[in-house]
């Protein structure tokens, strides 16, 4: 993310959901929140991170944007699961990994899928 200034590459995410507010273009808006989430993180804020993960996945949730979702989830989970909380992560996660069919083998679905299986 800008080539690893994290605080400019937040900076500018944060622009850019600004700017969606006023137009129709919001389609990507929980992909950003979940980038967003990664900066945090990376800047050491996990409480803020974990605010812009519950914000990407109420987003996706509200467009019916399942990968968004499930990205957003699975990055949560991860959050959850170094703090410990692997049950409460396992649960959230099985939850949106649920909706996709045995079949799908998406990267995006394999990875959810692994971590499930890591905190089983």
């Amino acid at each position: 993310m800008l080539r690893g200034d994290h605080a400019r590459a937040l900076d500018e995410i944060q622009r850019i959901l600004t700017v969606n507010e006023t137009s129709r273009d919001r389609y990507f808006n929980a992909e950003l929140h979940r980038l967003a989430a990664a900066c945090h993180l990376a800047l050491g804020e996990p409480e803020a991170a974990e605010a812009a993960l519950q914000q990407a996945i109420e987003t996706a949730r509200a467009q019916a944007a399942k990968t968004f979702e499930l990205r957003a989830t699975t990055a949560l989970g991860r959050l959850w699961a170094d703090r410990n909380e692997k049950d409460r992560a396992h649960a959230l996660l099985q939850s949106v990994c649920e909706v996709f069919p045995d079949a799908e083998e998406t990267v995006d679905v394999r990875r959810a899928r692994a971590c499930l299986t890591e905190w089983s």
